[in-house]
């Protein structure tokens, strides 16, 4: 008897099945909730207590390890790796991981994070995220996190949002703040009252930028005195006669050139304007110098 019949049929058969195969994958939706039904069984389901010891609180995680040690290359290090640091319950439970520098508040958020819950993030929670995020490698979040303080920046909060970029290493938004202070700088001088905290190494970074942008070059000397004069100090004083040399002086009309040397000679040091000086013949020999140095 014929087999070739059969045979081919099979063959259909297989290659019509074949045709029908297709990858499946589990519902993000599903997912998502597995996660936060997760969270809100870790008292019974974790395998480990993180202790997160703040500036003012202590407080303690039950975490499943292998979660965190998915999400965070770090933590996965301190709970698996070589830097292990899991320390056995004296009384015999769960393993602790303990941690320093970090905000309770934020750990609980990046907690919830890395199980699937929607955060909300102002200016000010972004901030203090970024920094957890960023050094936890919980890239999503911190990169969220840059993105909401891009968001927010404007010519009211640029040198406060500066400030605090510095502090927490968010380099995208230090970078941009510079380019919105070079690019706007009559408004955030006349509405950021951070302005004259800035740090004298960031006007340096700014004046020396052919792309400022302001009204007249005697403007920006204005604006230079201002930052100096509403908080005198002596790294300041310091630094002043380098960043009168930054300023544009082939720009400055001749007609006002007897003007913005009668702005450097009122220049006191710190210690004058403490004590209530009134003398200019006492004004700093560099600034002296500076002044008659001007083009004429």
């Amino acid at each position: 008897m014929s087999t070739s019949r059969p045979t081919s049929q099979k063959r259909k058969r297989v290659e019509y099945e074949e045709k029908l195969a297709r990858q499946v994958e589990r519902d993000a939706g599903d997912l998502r909730s597995s996660l936060e039904h997760l969270h809100s069984s870790l008292s019974t389901l974790g395998d480990v207590v993180v202790v997160v010891q703040g500036s003012s609180e202590c407080r303690r995680f039950p975490c499943v390890s292998a979660l965190l040690a998915s999400a965070s290359r770090p933590l996965a290090a301190m709970l698996y790796g070589s830097m292990c640091a899991l320390e056995q319950n004296v009384e015999g439970g769960k393993p602790e991981l303990h941690l320093h520098g970090t905000e309770p508040w934020c750990f609980d958020q990046l907690l919830r994070y890395i199980h699937g819950h929607a955060i909300t993030l102002d200016v000010d929670i972004a901030v203090n995220l970024h920094h957890v995020a960023d050094y936890y490698e919980v890239l999503q979040l911190r990169d969220s996190c840059c993105s909401i303080l891009l968001d927010a920046l404007q010519p009211t909060n640029c040198c406060q949002l500066l400030a605090r970029a510095e502090e927490v290493h968010c380099e995208p938004l230090a970078a941009r703040c510079i380019d919105f202070l070079t690019l706007d700088f009559a408004s955030v001088v006349e509405s950021d009252p951070e302005f004259v905290n800035l740090d004298p190494s960031v006007m340096a970074t700014v004046l020396e930028r052919n792309e400022l942008v302001c009204t007249c070059e005697v403007a920006v000397l204005e604006a230079l005195l201002f930052w100096y004069n509403q908080s005198p100090r002596e790294e300041k004083y310091t630094a002043l006669p380098s960043l009168l040399r930054l300023l544009r002086w082939h720009m400055v009309p001749d007609d006002q050139r007897t003007r913005a040397q009668q702005l450097i000679g009122s220049v006191r040091p710190p210690c004058e304007v403490e004590w209530g000086a009134s003398s200019h013949e006492r004004a700093p020999q560099r600034l002296r110098a500076e002044r008659a140095s001007m083009p004429s």
